[in-house]
């Protein structure tokens, strides 16, 4: 059998035997970063013994990280064309857009420190994360702001690494990096006891910092001393041209993150402010415990977002069509999965949060249907944007950004049930996959017949 396989396997084209490759790396090391990550969210637990500091902790994380996708979409620019540059083996072309991508990013990191330094003395951090003066000080909550947000906005220039191995086709060394990242974390709050509540949280705010970064600043080393080593970034490289070729780009993507981070991006936030801090907690187990189907599938569409670019380049339309059809089967099987975990919702549960939560399966239900559509959008956002057709996701996130601002408004004045902005995200949602999955196959079929004409 595995003789077969290994003869079928060379029979394939060099796409599918790199899409395969990268699948099976990630899904070896994306198996062990999930079991991390559970086992984190139990030890979070106990390691602060504090529902609000652990409730602050996740909002403080989710509010920070969305910095992270204010990078002009240069990340996804770059990705895009660095392909392109590369498929031609023209280093000096690939040199020019990584040294103006990473010099573009360096000064919004630098514009970013100056204006936090000044700004965030000045901001009601518990009026933002809805806390009480009790939970934790004034000084104690601005200094883990401060930790947090300049560990990120450093991963925020590090991370371009990230869209250089994509396009390097070894999407699963990223999948390595967080493994990397996770487990210095969980070993961390499985050991460290030390202090008091707040002083830990202080504490976890720079042990983030180093977990976060450190994995990235070795993976550039590597990489631009290896297989990049004649595309090394340096000032001399940049180039106007470059960078407004990546900013071009890159600012259609940037819209699409930003719509999407107002979207779903900030449903701490909203939980926060539609019910209060202890409910985020909650909220993170569910959420983890109903992603690890999307989180595999998302993992396994990692590698195609660059193929896709480049198959679209050949007029490869067939094989695109192809894989799309597989994949649709695919999603359906782990929407399947999603259902068949809810009836381990209570042994779950209990498990995560370490005994502090009950099933609810209302709950259970709203994240089945809530991951299940993530993996529908996950598929079919791997093809529009690896063609960079990128309008209909821009209209329906914005559009249903402002739906559910609007009605969280006024639901608010009669309940504070916050399982309501998991259903409002699962309508939203379904709208923008009909659209853009009938878009995809008119796409298809209008291609393929031209071809054929």
């Amino acid at each position: 059998m595995i003789k077969k396989l290994t003869e079928k396997y060379k029979k394939i084209s060099e796409r599918d035997r790199s899409i395969l490759f990268n699948i099976f790396n990630a899904g070896l090391i994306k198996g062990g970063s999930m079991i991390v990550v559970l086992l984190t969210t139990r030890y979070y637990m106990a390691y602060f013994g504090n529902e609000n500091l652990l409730g602050l902790w996740f909002v403080l994380l989710s509010f920070l990280s969305l910095v992270l996708n204010f990078d002009l979409g240069i990340g996804n620019g770059l990705r895009n064309r660095l392909v392109e540059s590369l498929s031609e083996n023209d280093l000096a072309k690939s040199r020019k857009y990584i040294s103006s991508a990473y010099i573009i990013i360096g000064l919004c990191v630098l514009l970013l420190c100056a204006v936090s330094a000044v700004a965030f003395p000045f901001v009601n951090w518990h009026g933002v994360f809805n806390l009480e003066t009790t939970v934790i000080s004034k000084d104690t909550l601005l200094l883990c702001v401060f930790i947090t947000f300049f560990g990120i906005l450093l991963q925020f220039f590090l991370k371009l690494i990230s869209s250089v191995m994509y396009a390097l086709q070894k999407s699963f060394m990223n999948s390595l990096l967080i493994l990397i990242s996770n487990a210095m974390q969980l070993i961390f709050v499985a050991v460290y006891k030390i202090g008091s509540a707040q002083s830990r949280l202080v504490t976890l705010s720079v042990a983030h910092v180093i977990c976060a970064n450190l994995p990235l600043i070795i993976a550039t080393i590597v990489v631009f001393s290896s297989n990049l080593k004649k595309a090394r970034p340096g000032f001399k490289y940049f180039q106007k041209k470059y960078a407004l070729d990546v900013l071009t780009l890159g600012g259609l993507f940037f819209v699409v993150q930003l719509v999407f981070m107002l979207l779903l991006g900030t449903n701490d936030i909203f939980i926060t402010r539609f019910s209060d801090t202890g409910k985020v907690a909650e909220y993170n187990v569910y959420q983890r415990l109903f992603s690890l189907a999307e989180k595999v599938i998302f993992l396994m569409l990692t590698p195609i977002w660059s193929a896709v670019t480049k198959a679209l380049k050949e007029k490869d339309f067939i094989w695109m069509r192809k894989l799309y059809r597989r994949l649709q089967g695919l999603a359906l099987l782990a929407l399947f999965f999603e259902f068949a975990t809810i009836p381990f919702t209570s042994f779950g549960i209990k498990f995560l949060s370490d005994g502090v939560y009950d099933a609810n399966y209302v709950y259970a239900l709203a994240f089945a249907l809530y991951s299940g559509a993530l993996i529908w959008v996950s598929v079919l956002c791997a093809f529009a944007n690896g063609m960079g057709k990128l309008k209909i996701q821009i209209i329906c996130y914005s559009a249903g950004a402002v739906l559910k601002i609007i009605t969280l408004l006024i639901l608010s004045r009669f309940t504070d049930e916050w399982i309501i902005i998991i259903f409002l995200n699962i309508i939203i949602l379904i709208i923008f996959c009909t659209i853009q999955s009938i878009w995809l196959s008119q796409f298809f079929k209008k291609n393929i017949q031209a071809q054929y004409a």
